[in-house]
Formats: structure tokens, sequence, C-alpha cells
């Protein structure tokens, strides 16, 4: 027996996600629960665990830098304020977008750029508050992450 709510959120959510299917990450062969995992979580990247801030990472820097629907995914997950997962960026870079404010602003930026939304958001972050970037860029270097800019 299936649940009716379910099925009209579904339909709902492919409705205002139309790019959704164009995304580098939906094509991809080695798609995983990673897209959705919180940073603390452990996940299998091609045969190793490593933590959902790890996956995130790498998930941007393979996927999200050359996919054609970034700046969508961006700005869907701003407006419905995503709390997890890859959205065109890092859960902590989208985080700081919602907290920051003026977030569609960066994102249509970066598309009037046609430049990767991580990596103008992350500029954008430096400006504001460099000692903050650096130091979330220390832990990842220090938990064995390479940061994708």
């Amino acid at each position: 027996m299936s649940d009716p709510g379910l099925a009209v959120f579904l339909t709902r959510l492919y409705r205002e996600m139309p790019w959704r299917d164009s995304g580098l990450c939906r094509r991809s062969n080695d798609r995983s629960r990673w897209f959705v995992v919180g940073e603390d979580e452990e996940v299998e990247w091609h045969n190793e665990t490593i933590n959902g801030r790890q996956a995130h990472i790498l998930a941007v820097d393979k996927y999200c830098s050359e996919c054609p629907v970034q700046y969508d995914c961006a700005m869907w997950a701003l407006r419905h304020e995503e709390p997890t997962g890859v959205w065109g960026m890092t859960i902590r870079d989208m985080l700081w977008l919602q907290r920051f404010g003026g977030g569609e602003l960066i994102i249509e930026y970066a598309k009037s750029l046609d430049e990767p939304i991580q990596d103008v958001v992350r500029h954008t972050r430096r400006c504001v508050n460099r000692s903050q970037v650096e130091a979330e860029e220390a832990a990842d270097l220090r938990d064995g992450v390479t940061s994708p800019t």
C-alpha cells in the first residue's frame, strides 16, 4: 500500500526540480548515498570509508564544478534551506550562504561569470571571514582532505 502524501510530495519535488536529471551526479555510475549525508557520518567512497565532509568535498570536486545545472541546484537548496548534502557546493558553504544572506545574488553572480559556484562562494567567504575559512581548511588538511579550491 502506498502513501498518497508521499506520492504528492514526490510529484511536487520533481516538478520543482526539472533540472535534476541533467546533473552530472545523477548520470554517474558511482552514485551513492554520500550526497545526502551529514558531515560526521561515515560513508563509502570507492571502497574507502571516509566522513561525510570528505565525501562532500570530493563530490563537489568531481561533479559540481563542471555540472551544467550547478546554479539551479544551489539555488533550489538555498531557497529550501537544505540542511545536508551536496548542492553545487559543500554543505558547509551552503549553510554559510543561508546564514550570510544575499546567497541568491552570489549564485546569480557565479552564473553570470560562468564560474563554478563553489569557487565564487569560497572566494566570497574568504573576503567576509578569512580566519574561519582558513581554520576550516586547516581542519580539512589535518583530516587528510584536499579542498577543491
